[in-house]
């Protein structure tokens, strides 16, 4: 064989060989390992990946069987694809032509801790085609678990917008009964740097719906500028707040701002037609509102109930409260049925106003005063009450109290022209003692 012939099987062989490297006709083991020992070095040591093909030539790699087991994190991907640009693989950028995943289960879970923001990739980061089927997604934090079925992803990221579906998923509250989701949608535009907007966020129930849209700025570290409006069902609400009396719709506005990790948020819920714990709320107004995480939560409330109206405003962190509350001309009629005490009429109003300040698991300071304009047999009753003391959760009330009563006869025939009587005492949880006085006065001639 002549040096020339020699030279051109070596360089056939060479074509060859590079032709069978570039379309993936090689032993690919020892590169699955490698992977797989990368992937145990950045996430943990219980990582798996059954097989990988990678095909230089078109810049593609077949996964089967990767499985992620970490703390925060549980992945299951039965088959996957994964296409990147040959930008990626000279260091000048971060780009996947194309990503397909079959079938995925990923397990989030809280750990609780806020975490630091997170820099943005110094080179150019995109997925330009995303296709995810049949995925199921499940987040785990202390308040509960939510879960995604059925979830299609199409779209890009990096540079365009991604959609995300969710055929049915389920929320499970850490205590009582679940609640069934009918449906989720959700459309994410990115830019280059992978600064994102929520476009439309649509999750709905058998009778509730939330929507919201807005920034969320950077991925990596968000910075919300969320606006949310909704319906929600107290009917389906109740079923894991832990009370079988709710009745009526919320109607939900909101907006959330500021860095993920300690937002601020502004929150009004309105009413008509509610039941609470069987007392009928004709009309409810409440604002909520909270500077960031850990700051204490204003509340303020106004409704229209038994005729007459109530009004609230107070501030709370969770762990102490200041509140006031008043109510105004009530009808007293109502009161009595609302209650179920007695059988005779009872025609009036009432008004009172009281104050709560302290910490909630101790001694609340309390201040209480009511008056009432009603009339019972036959006579027209003026009725004033004071109290001021403490109370808890615990051991009930201690109040010191003053108690008046006036009464003016309707009847000029009658003897009686009118009575006064003063009480003065202690209520403690569940018993009163009382010391008593008062005058009457007699009409002359009165038979």
């Amino acid at each position: 064989m002549t040096r020339h012939r020699l030279r051109g099987l070596l360089l056939a062989l060479t074509l060859a060989g590079l032709a069978l490297w570039g379309a993936g006709l090689f032993p690919q083991e020892p590169l699955r390992r490698l992977i797989e020992d990368r992937l145990r070095g950045a996430l943990g040591p219980d990582v798996r990946l059954r097989r990988l093909h990678v095909v230089p030539a078109l810049l593609r790699a077949d996964v089967e069987g990767l499985e992620v087991h970490t703390a925060q994190l549980e992945a299951v991907v039965p088959r996957g694809r994964l296409q990147v640009s040959l930008g990626t693989l000279l260091g000048r950028e971060l780009v996947v032509d194309a990503l397909e995943i079959e079938s995925p289960r990923l397990l989030l879970r809280s750990t609780g801790g806020g975490g630091s923001a997170v820099a943005a990739p110094a080179t150019l980061f995109a997925l330009r085609r995303v296709a995810v089927r049949d995925a199921q997604l499940t987040f785990e934090s202390g308040l509960g678990r939510l879960e995604l079925r059925a979830v299609q992803a199409q779209g890009s990221l990096g540079g365009g917008l991604l959609t995300l579906q969710a055929g049915s998923g389920a929320w499970l509250p850490a205590q009582g009964p679940g609640l069934e989701l009918r449906s989720a949608l959700a459309r994410l535009a990115t830019d280059a740097s992978l600064d994102a907007r929520l476009e439309a966020l649509q999750v709905e129930t058998a009778a509730s719906r939330l929507e919201a849209h807005g920034q969320l700025g950077p991925l990596l570290s968000p910075r919300l500028g969320l606006d949310l409006t909704g319906r929600i069902s107290l009917a389906e609400a109740q079923s894991f707040i832990g009370r079988e009396d709710l009745v009526g719709d919320l109607d939900v506005a909101g907006r959330v701002e500021g860095p993920a990790r300690a937002p601020s948020s502004r929150w009004r819920l309105a009413s008509q037609g509610l039941r609470l714990a069987s007392w009928p709320i004709d009309e409810l107004k409440l604002d909520l509102s909270q500077a960031g995480a850990g700051k204490p939560w204003e509340v303020q409330a106004r409704a229209r109930a038994l005729g007459g109206s109530l009004a609230a405003d107070g501030n709370t962190d969770g762990q102490r409260v200041d509140a006031r509350l008043s109510v105004d001309s009530v009808d007293v009629e109502r009161l009595r049925r609302q209650l179920g005490a007695g059988t005779r009429p009872l025609p009036g109003r009432l008004s009172g106003r009281a104050s709560v300040r302290g910490p909630l698991g101790g001694w609340l300071d309390t201040q209480l005063t009511a008056q009432a304009q009603v009339t019972a047999a036959g006579q027209a009753w003026s009725l004033k009450a004071e109290g001021r003391g403490r109370a808890s959760r615990t051991h009930g009330p201690e109040l010191a109290l003053t108690l008046g009563a006036d009464a003016t006869a309707g009847d000029a025939t009658a003897r009686l022209a009118g009575l006064a009587l003063v009480a003065q005492g202690h209520l403690r949880g569940t018993s009163v003692e009382l010391d008593l006085g008062g005058t009457a006065s007699l009409r002359a001639g009165a038979r």
